[in-house]
């Protein structure tokens, strides 16, 4: 029953007010009988020095008559009682008591005592009074008066007080029951709601706009937190069920676990037990080296955990080993998870089985690396063959003068070039695509360059009689910066092209420019051709692509050229555009960013551009396993005015290397009993071994590839000569390392 709130507030409201007014009329009634005290005595000593007064003649003349008439009369004020008055040796010699009142032996107690004494509701107060007359002491007077009258008055004031005392409790407990119930009521309303909310109840807490009061208050903010409770438990159920749906679908494909700070398994998901083959009690409580694969070695996990432990994301793929003994690729990622104190508590890796990736990455790497070599092999053994038959036709055709034997060298020559061409396109479009392709930017002279490269095919379109119409701009600059190769690798597929759809009797319009403002040069082939549709447009520029089958029929070629063209001129910032009406012509058009350069800048002029004879002083050194290439590179050098040495294998190249001295060494790569390389080695560390001046050695192969001119530069080959060997290139590598005199 006082359990209840309601209770103790009455109790407690009630306990304080009778603490108060017990407080109130304990201090009251000390002062009222204080006050009557005080009043009682200041009446004793007034009526005792006035009685004494009174007495002192009667005294001194000893008229006891006259004393006990004193006495008498001075009975009758009011509360005095009793009055005995005794000379020097305490002998009575007057007194009278008013024996209605009080009885001689009250009054001799009172006497014998002098204390104050309650009969029934009087009280009897008596005192003692010394009479002296000039310092002489005559004897004393001895009162008693009744003090009843002052006693009615405290008691009356006494039980106004308690009955006032009476009515301001009932008032209080009213008060505090009234409130209490209030209280109690509101606080029942309070807990039957907030237990229904516990328990996910649909509850509505009322409110009073006015906020008359501290409950208004309170139900006030209860409504605005319910609120706030109810948007919160909306998001947070929306957030949960978002998060559980992410859950399953993590679990459903992802490797999932957790450990404690030393790494300890704490957690696993089915699809780990479903991957690893382990069950989830053979996996909590250990490590993960329990999966570890002894491949993987300990600079992996040292940098994982140096990662980890320092609260950064760790991501990585590394094969692991099953239960059976298995191996899996994983595709790992570990993140630390820390306290509000940003303190590590825990770690979960969320994994990705990856290994059919892996495989398959693997495959495509051995398969672009069977690709590289087949290619690398079948340019090798083409060109080498290639390399003695144009050699060989250019030779024959300084040395012969009957038209019908030229026409038929010119014929060989032309379709060994084609062949060329094809392994060309075939070699680049690989390098493209592995992304090995490097611009090679260096000055050069556009009207040479470019009215050189027109000329070649002046013969081809004389054949067919088509009419090269050729436009270069008189105001181009004297000198580019850029790739030269790849820009008439270009125009030379746009001329190709152009002449190969052209029929006899047309016209091919070239035209060169350059816009200063922009820093574009724009060469364009407009040909008087086939043409091609909007379809065949789509697809010209793809990869072993024609306008359609019966253009790989009736006018040959591998659909790579304009493919490649279109990915060089990316690569050098340019691009190639179209513009093509079926049965009326193409025009091809390439744009690329050059930058101007000085001939002085560059110690370039026209004079290097030279044509004429030329001859070398020195002595080379020749490695060439094929006999036919033997044959080719004497007459080469020979032409040249060249000393040569000629060995079959790597082997003979380096016993000649000792014991004769050159000034330069081409170097064959592929060869029986040592290879190209492993001669370079040997000839590199004798040198160094009898601190002998470095003798060029010059890569002279069929390997073309970027990998390969790589591979050669990093072993120590000084410059690189490809089969088939080219006149310019040839005389380049020669007047690099030789002595150059003209004849």
């Amino acid at each position: 029953m006082f359990n209840s709130l309601k209770s103790k507030f009455i109790i407690s409201f009630i306990t304080i007010e009778i603490i108060f007014f017990t407080l109130i009329v304990s201090l009251n009634f000390n002062s009222l009988n204080k006050a009557s005290q005080t009043l009682t005595d200041e009446k004793m000593h007034v009526s005792s020095q006035l009685l004494i007064e009174l007495i002192k003649t009667p005294l001194i003349t000893y008229d006891l008559a006259t004393l006990d008439d004193i006495v008498k009369n001075f009975s009758n004020i009011k509360n005095v009682i009793a009055i005995q008055v005794d000379d020097v040796n305490d002998n009575i010699i007057s007194s009278y008591i008013k024996e209605e009142t009080i009885s001689e032996e009250t009054f001799k107690n009172l006497i014998h005592d002098n204390t104050q004494t309650l009969t029934k509701d009087r009280k009897y107060i008596s005192t003692l009074v010394e009479i002296t007359v000039d310092d002489e002491h005559l004897g004393h007077i001895e009162f008693v008066f009744d003090n009843s009258e002052h006693i009615k008055i405290i008691k009356s004031n006494q039980n106004k007080t308690y009955i006032l005392i009476a009515i301001a409790l009932l008032i209080g407990f009213l008060i505090s029951y009234f409130v209490g119930n209030k209280l109690e009521k509101s606080l029942k309303h309070l807990t039957k709601i907030a237990k229904d909310v516990a328990d996910d109840k649909n509850v509505v807490i009322p409110y009073n706009d006015s906020h008359k009061d501290e409950m208004d208050e309170l139900f006030y903010a209860m409504h605005r937190m319910q609120k706030h409770i109810s948007e919160r438990t909306l998001n947070l159920n929306n957030s949960i069920n978002d998060l559980q749906q992410f859950i399953n679908a993590l679990n459903h494909s992802a490797i999932v676990s957790k450990t404690d700070t030393k790494g300890v398994i704490t957690y696993v998901n089915s699809k780990f037990c479903e991957v690893t083959g382990y069950s989830e009690e053979e996996l909590l409580g250990q490590t993960h080296n329990i999966l570890r694969d002894k491949e993987v070695g300990d600079d992996f996990y040292k940098d994982m955990w140096e990662t980890i432990t320092a609260k950064k994301i760790f991501h990585s793929t590394f094969k692991n080993i099953k239960k059976s003994g298995e191996p899996y690729y994983v595709d790992a990622t570990i993140v630390p998870l820390l306290d509000r104190e940003g303190n590590v508590i825990e770690y979960i890796a969320i994994r990705y089985e990856v290994t059919e990736i892996v495989d398959a990455k693997d495959k495509a790497i051995e398969a672009k690396r069977i690709k590289e070599n087949f290619l690398s092999n079948m340019s090798h053994e083409i060109r080498t063959p290639m390399n003695a038959i144009l050699g060989f036709v250019q030779i024959l055709q300084k040395n012969t003068t009957n038209k019908t034997n030229l026409s038929h060298l010119k014929t060989i020559q032309n379709s060994s070039e084609s062949l060329l061409h094809i392994i060309n396109d075939i070699l680049d479009f690989s390098k493209i695509e592995s992304g090995k392709l490097v611009i090679d930017k260096h000055p050069f002279i556009p009207q040479y360059e470019f009215t050189q490269t027109i000329e070649l095919f002046a013969i081809n379109a004389q054949d067919k009689s088509i009419n090269l119409v050729t436009n270069i701009d008189s105001d181009i600059p004297n000198c580019f910066e850029g790739d030269l190769t790849r820009i008439k690798q270009i125009m030379f597929n746009f001329l190709s092209n152009a002449i190969k759809f052209t029929k006899d009797g047309k016209s091919i319009f070239i035209d060169i420019t350059y816009k200063t403002k922009t820093s574009l040069l724009c060469i364009s082939v407009k040909d008087e051709g086939i043409g091609m549709s909007k379809e065949a447009q789509s697809k010209v520029f793809n990869a072993f692509e024609q306008a359609d089958n019966s253009t790989t029929r009736q006018f040959g070629g591998t659909g790579l050229g304009l493919s490649i063209s279109s990915k060089l001129a990316s690569l050098m910032n340019g691009e190639i555009t179209l513009e093509s009406t079926e049965g009326m012509g193409s025009t091809f058009s390439l744009y690329i960013p050059l930058k101007v350069c000085k001939l002085n800048d560059k110690n370039l002029s026209l004079n290097d551009l030279s044509t004429e004879d030329k001859r070398f002083t020195g002595k080379v050194l020749v490695a060439e396993d094929n006999k036919t290439n033997q044959m080719l590179i004497k007459i080469l050098l020979e032409d040249y005015g060249v000393e040569y040495t000629i060995t079959d294998d790597g082997l003979q190249a380096f016993k000649a290397f000792k014991t004769s001295k050159y000034d330069m060494v081409l170097m064959d790569e592929n060869m029986p009993n040592m290879t190209g390389i492993q001669t370079l080695e040997k000839i590199l560390k004798y040198e160094e071994e009898n601190q002998l001046k470095h003798t060029p050695v010059i890569a002279l192969t069929a390997n073309v590839m970027q990998e390969y001119k790589q591979r050669f530069a990093a072993a120590g080959m000084d410059d690189f000569l490809a089969k088939p060997i080219n006149y310019t290139e040839l005389e380049r590598v020669l007047e690099r390392f030789l002595h150059n005199s003209k004849i």
